[in-house]
């Protein structure tokens, strides 16, 4: 013979779904691309701490690369203007 099942009570709306102090790890997801990543990398730091370090680097790099490139496209662009004037 079975015992029939109890259906669990759902929380009324206005109550919180957690209770304070608890944390909730689908609610701690991050919704936008930036957090996603950064979810990502700080979860991967974690666990193998060398890959991502050297991500790191090559992303610090790439960003000094592209402030370069674009002080030189400045540089270029005001050297063409003077030119022209």
């Amino acid at each position: 013979m079975t015992t029939p099942v109890t259906p669990v009570p759902y929380p009324e709306p206005d109550e919180p779904l957690v209770k304070a102090g608890a944390v909730d790890q689908d609610r701690r997801r991050p919704e936008h691309l930036l957090g996603v990543l950064l979810d990502a990398y700080w979860t991967s730091l974690a666990s193998d701490p060398l890959p991502a370090l050297l991500l790191t680097g090559l992303l610090s790099l790439a960003g000094v690369l592209v402030v370069l490139l674009g002080h030189i496209v400045g540089d270029l662009a005001a050297q063409v203007l003077a030119l022209l004037r």
